[in-house]
């Protein structure tokens, strides 16, 4: 794609300016191809998606059946953290700091997100409408990679907090469609 942009910018841009020859500029024509190529790539290698990865296996849990999972908060975490250990790909949208979740439940590799409304590394901000689309994109495109997918959801606390309860709702049935229509093992906190 760069090198298309150069051939055609080049030669139809800056060439005949020089020798002061009328040729209509392709530099339009040539930026859109290079944007149909950066479009291929990002599409073609799945960019901007959480790629499901295993922690290491340091422990033995039985998977339970792909369905949604209420529970307590400690309860919740410490059998999201016995899955992720014992092989199953995990992801976690949680109301707190991902490194202390991380640190807490001894886990290193696996995608934890932060619902929050500060901006960073591992948070998404609900306030702001693209990070609202985040999480069901997010969920569907681990979901689709995993062959054992756990995601942990401790996150409408800080909906509510963050964006009111309206609003919250109106997220939360965007969430709850992704849900229904992916197979994995979620495990909800109250």
């Amino acid at each position: 794609g760069i090198i298309l942009v150069y051939v055609l910018v080049v030669p139809t841009g800056f060439v005949p300016i020089i020798l002061g020859i009328d040729f209509y500029p392709l530099t339009t024509i040539s930026f859109s191809i290079f944007g149909i190529f950066v479009f291929y790539a990002i599409y073609r290698y799945r960019m901007f998606l959480v790629a499901p990865v295993i922690e290491s296996k340091v422990e033995e849990e039985k998977m339970p059946k792909m369905g949604v999972y209420v529970m307590e908060r400690d309860e919740g975490y410490i059998k999201f953290a016995k899955l992720a250990k014992s092989g199953n790909e995990a992801l976690a949208f949680i109301s707190s700091s991902p490194e202390d979740f991380k640190e807490k439940y001894n886990l290193k590799i696996i995608p934890v997100f932060e619902i929050t409304d500060q901006l960073g590394k591992d948070r998404l901000n609900p306030s702001i409408e693209e990070h609202q689309e985040m999480i069901p994109f997010i969920i569907s495109s681990f979901v689709d990679e995993s062959k054992s997918p756990v995601i942990l959801m401790d996150i409408h606390p800080s909906l509510n907090r963050i964006v009111g309860r309206d609003k919250a709702e109106k997220i939360m049935r965007n969430i709850w469609r992704e849900v229904d229509k992916t197979k994995a093992v979620y495990i909800v906190i109250k």
